[in-house]
């Protein structure tokens, strides 16, 4: 589940940056996805068939229930359009709020289909879920003239996507009992999409004028041109989404639609938390003072490369050797962070860097005095890691993040064919700098 919610968190941040090359043309970037991942999950399915992870069982399974795969890419498709149609009418604040109820929705379909019982306490924290919806949907339409159709239309969208998660659930379950074997994520995926295209591509001329879109070929072409010209950040996004995507469905074949919906709830004050660099969030003081260009850039490093040292901490088998030198590093890295904030406030104020900064030492103190793996035993096939072209990377990264440090004037002049990279010196660019040398020591 924390995975999940990780990813989800990832997914957000990712999609608001791919957004920023796209501009207007943000209806293209979901045409592309809809369509795009078919192709991605036909060619996962083939391969885990080829690999006879997909057995003729399944196969057979998935024949026998195609009405089931066409009502989920009818629902999830019929979502879209109802949330087309509702959303423009309703005020931006109420949206969130009726969002709620999409767990509402989960825990009754699953009670209804899968015949799964609920706890006293479970049932009362729904009702306090549909109480609250009720309370703030109360409170923000009352001083102003309301439409409640637009409001049973958008509740009316929650539910379709809360029935086709069930019915994915109710898939996995069924193909437990009757094939003694677990159901693989890419037939649902695979087939569920590939039905939610084909409604997609039905309802795409109405979807369109919903979306204020003129000629679809020429906003088509338009929106490829946009993609095309900045493909980075977009392209991480769709990568970022596909691995969610098959995280919720391994995580709803393993436990449940409402534990997928938690997961995802999770992501929404993680996701919030992300964005907050320049707002007052709670307890925590705005870390920077104006957004610029400049800023923009060095977050979006900043961010993958704790992205990336988030997936280095999980993915490499830590031991008692390995993990001294990174994790030293990172000790003193994040204290010196914490110390240059504090100089710059001259007291403690509470602020989000020092958050990212705690997290950051906790693996760092974790894979250096607390390693989880055991030392591996030396034989003649056991090679350590020096010498090699990754010595050649640390190195290289140490001097990046030494000249930050010692001779940052680099980064504001032109190097031959290479341009200055920065426009001003400004507090926020130092203390952010300073954030992206140390974990780049790392």
């Amino acid at each position: 589940m924390l995975l999940t919610a990780v990813l989800a968190t990832v997914n957000r941040v990712f999609y608001k940056v791919a957004l920023v090359p796209l501009g207007d043309y943000v209806f293209f970037l979901a045409q592309f996805t809809t369509f795009g991942y078919v192709f991605v999950y036909w060619s996962a399915f083939l391969f885990n068939r080829s690999r006879g992870a997909i057995s003729d069982g399944q196969l057979s399974f998935a024949g026998r229930r195609w009405q089931t795969f066409a009502w989920i890419g009818a629902l999830e498709a019929g979502s879209v359009l109802l949330g087309m149609l509702s959303a423009k009418s309703l005020p931006g604040e109420i949206l969130p709020v009726l969002s709620k109820l999409f767990l509402v929705f989960q825990m009754a379909f699953s009670k209804m289909l899968l015949k799964r019982r609920y706890s006293q306490s479970q049932l009362s924290g729904c009702a306090l879920c549909v109480l609250g919806v009720v309370a703030s949907a109360g409170s923000s339409l009352r001083l102003r003239s309301f439409d409640a159709s637009p409001a049973v239309l958008f509740i009316l969208s929650l539910a379709l996507p809360a029935l086709a998660s069930v019915l994915k659930e109710k898939l996995f379950a069924d193909a437990r009992a009757t094939l003694s074997e677990e159901l693989n994520v890419f037939v649902v995926n695979t087939l569920g999409s590939s039905c939610q295209a084909v409604c997609v591509l039905l309802l795409l001329p109405v979807l369109a004028e919903l979306q204020g879109v003129g000629d679809i070929r020429e906003y088509l072409e338009e929106g490829a041109s946009a993609f095309l010209s900045a493909p980075i950040w977009p392209c991480f996004y769709l990568a970022v989404n596909l691995f969610f995507n098959v995280s919720v469905l391994i995580l709803l074949r393993t436990t449940s639609a409402v534990s997928v919906s938690l997961a995802m709830a999770l992501a929404v004050p993680i996701t919030a938390l992300v964005f907050a660099s320049w707002d007052d969030v709670g307890p925590f003081k705005a870390q920077f003072s104006t957004p610029t260009p400049d800023m923009s850039a060095m977050l979006k490093l900043g961010g993958g490369l704790l992205l990336t040292i988030g997936m280095m901490l999980s993915g490499v088998s830590w031991n008692p050797i390995n993990g001294k030198m990174a994790g030293f590093a990172g000790i003193v890295a994040m204290g010196y962070i914490a110390y240059h904030l504090f100089q710059l406030d001259g007291i403690f104020v509470p602020r989000l860097l020092y958050v990212y900064a705690f997290v950051v030492f906790l693996g760092a103190l974790h894979i250096c005095a607390f390693p989880s793996n055991p030392m591996p035993k030396k034989t003649k096939e056991t090679k350590n890691n020096h010498g090699n072209f990754s010595d050649v990377i640390a190195l290289s990264l140490i001097a990046v993040a030494l000249s930050w440090y010692f001779y940052p004037q680099h980064l504001y002049q032109d190097l031959g064919p290479l341009k200055a990279q920065f426009r001003n010196e400004s507090a926020d660019l130092s203390t952010l700098r300073g954030f992206v040398a140390q974990r780049s020591q790392r």
